[in-house]
């Protein structure tokens, strides 16, 4: 992974970074998001980072010797300023391929325990807890946990209609599609084994690009 760093700074990074990045954009051939972390600030117990426009999603791990916690974030390069508090001693914002990545030097064990981003996609907030040494170094092994911003779109099936409705919820558009009709009196595969041995279904369910069904809390099934 390619990264370039910003200076540390104890307690508040406030540097002119859009500029900076540009400059390693054009001068480098450096890859930089267009998009960029307006601010990041620690608290007692949890993390806020804000940016100028929706990240694709991020990820958060621990690491030890010494003890660090880490945020990438994907789409979003690196810049406005940086308020460590808490646990928190140093934050430091630096540049990867395809986004960015903030470290979080920790002056006593914590970790990540959930976290969400807004609506909007703009804004993403950490939980945090302070933990014991040992259970900091079983965090350092879990690998990644990762969050998604909310689809704006959610799909919903009206009982009386045959048709499925798309709805925006931050434009309040929604368009109307057709619902394919359902086949009836298919004939079932034949089954074999015993009868008395439980019969265990997999759904391949569905990935990558295909959500699947949306929710009208705009929850995909590709992530139930």
């Amino acid at each position: 992974m390619d990264s370039r760093w910003t200076g540390t700074v104890i307690g508040r990074h406030s540097a002119p970074m859009g500029a900076w990045m540009a400059f390693l954009s054009i001068w480098f051939g450096f890859p930089v998001a267009a998009q960029t972390v307006d601010a990041v600030d620690v608290g007692r117990d949890r993390i806020t980072i804000r940016l100028d426009a929706p990240a694709a999603g991020a990820a958060s791990f621990a690491l030890g010797g010494p003890d660090r916690l880490v945020v990438d974030l994907d789409g979003v390069g690196p810049g406005g300023r940086s308020e460590a508090g808490g646990a928190v001693r140093t934050v430091r914002q630096g540049a990867r391929t395809g986004g960015s990545r903030i470290v979080f030097d920790l002056t006593e064990p914590a970790i990540v325990t959930g976290g969400r981003f807004s609506d909007d996609g703009r804004r993403l907030t950490l939980t945090l807890r302070g933990v014991a040494p040992d259970r900091f170094a079983r965090a350092t092994t879990a690998g990644r946990m990762r969050f998604q911003p909310q689809l704006a779109m959610a799909t919903v099936v009206p009982a009386s209609s045959s048709a499925a409705m798309i709805v925006d919820r931050r434009q309040h558009a929604t368009a109307s599609i057709p619902v394919p009709r359902s086949r009836r009196g298919q004939r079932l595969p034949r089954i074999e084994g015993d009868a008395d041995r439980p019969l265990v279904v997999i759904d391949a369910g569905h990935g990558g690009h295909d959500p699947g069904a949306i929710s009208p809390m705009a929850a995909c099934r590709k992530r139930t």
